[in-house]
């Protein structure tokens, strides 16, 4: 039995105070648990706290882009990830959508390849922390880019 996603969202009473126009657009992160939610049972033999081992992914635009050897978009939830584990809202972004897929294009697609893949300084999460910081202007937050380095340095 998979849990459903647990989403967050940005009510329209909170949109108006926040000063949001028509023309911003909505920015979630979608987080996968590449265990298949067995993290839990892993993570005290590891002797770590981990909920889950992320992989995510931001959605904008009705697009779900993230980083899986190349630079891949789905329809949001078309994923070969299937539904995600958690959904959070991280704010409206006023970058509009031809800038966006530029950005993607031109800038994140040469550094996010399959063949500069590393777990620990080029991952799907530092895809997702880049692509974040250009909507948002700002980053990831730092506990899931720090993941690997966690599991790596685990007292086994």
């Amino acid at each position: 039995m998979t849990a459903e996603p647990e989403a967050t969202h940005m009510g329209e009473s909170e949109s108006a105070r926040s000063g949001r126009t028509a023309d911003d657009v909505d920015v979630y992160l979608y987080m996968y648990d590449l265990t298949g939610q067995r993290a839990k049972y892993l993570a005290p033999l590891l002797g770590v706290q981990c909920e889950a081992i992320w992989h995510t992914a931001i959605v904008v635009y009705d697009l779900e882009i993230m980083y899986g050897g190349d630079v891949l978009a789905f329809a949001p939830g078309e994923s070969p990830f299937g539904a995600a584990m958690r959904i959070e809202f991280l704010g409206c972004s006023t970058v509009e959508r031809a800038d966006l897929l530029a950005y993607v294009s031109d800038e994140l697609s040469p550094r996010f390849r399959v063949d500069n893949y590393d777990v620990f300084t080029n991952n799907c999460n530092h895809f997702t922390s880049a692509l974040c910081e250009f909507l948002l202007g700002k980053p990831l937050d730092v506990s899931i880019l720090q993941q690997p380095e966690q599991l790596m340095n685990a007292p086994v």
